[in-house]
């Protein structure tokens, strides 16, 4: 009987949420600027910036009050771990949860802002001689961009790491042996999204 009153109430708050809330699908896609940090003794290690890309569908959702909304988005993206002598792909499914507010002109031109935590899962290579990549990761956006026709989005995020992404191995010089470094992936993202 509790099984059926919590499906009921459920489907009550999905309806009541959708006529609530303004809610509309769309596809999103963007580059992003990487630099990887290094913490431990990595004076040495010399990252250097890269350039990658994420695509995937996206959820956004406006109350009508405020201007708050939340935006929802489950990207492939593929970036870079690059040091001076090591480098790796990484490959990974980025659930973005964005807290969104926004205001616009009659519908034509807007402006928002956003922010929220981001959640990776790595569907690529795990290991290769020097990177140990995370099966998951966490990091937090912080962003904000211009919309256009009510159904075009620029936007400009700084991504920053919370979770470690990898573990880089350090070869040392004096013997071979290896010495641990954490890797934590930030970047710059440029994305544009299309909501119909």
């Amino acid at each position: 009987m509790k099984s059926k009153l919590l499906i009921v109430c459920v489907c009550l708050f999905t309806i009541t949420l959708q006529s609530w809330a303004q809610i509309r699908l769309g596809v999103k896609g963007g580059i992003n600027l990487s630099k990887i940090s290094f913490s431990g003794e990595s004076s040495n290690l010399a990252p250097e910036n890269r350039t990658g890309f994420s695509v995937g569908p996206v959820v956004d959702a406006k109350i009508p009050f405020f201007g708050l909304g939340m935006e929802v988005s489950a990207l492939y993206s593929q970036s870079y771990l690059d040091s001076y002598f090591a480098k790796a792909t990484l490959k990974s499914i980025e659930v973005l949860v964005h807290l969104k507010w926004s205001a616009s002109v009659l519908r034509l031109l807007g402006v928002y802002a956003a922010l929220g935590p981001q959640f990776g899962f790595n569907v690529g290579e795990r290991q290769d001689s020097y990177f140990r990549i995370r099966k998951r990761n966490t990091s937090f956006n912080v962003g904000g961009g211009i919309v256009l026709l009510n159904h075009l989005q620029l936007g400009l995020n700084y991504n920053f790491a919370i979770t470690r992404t990898a573990t880089l191995s350090v070869p040392t010089e004096i013997d071979g042996s290896f010495y641990d470094v954490k890797v934590r992936n930030n970047s710059w993202q440029v994305s544009l999204a299309y909501l119909f």
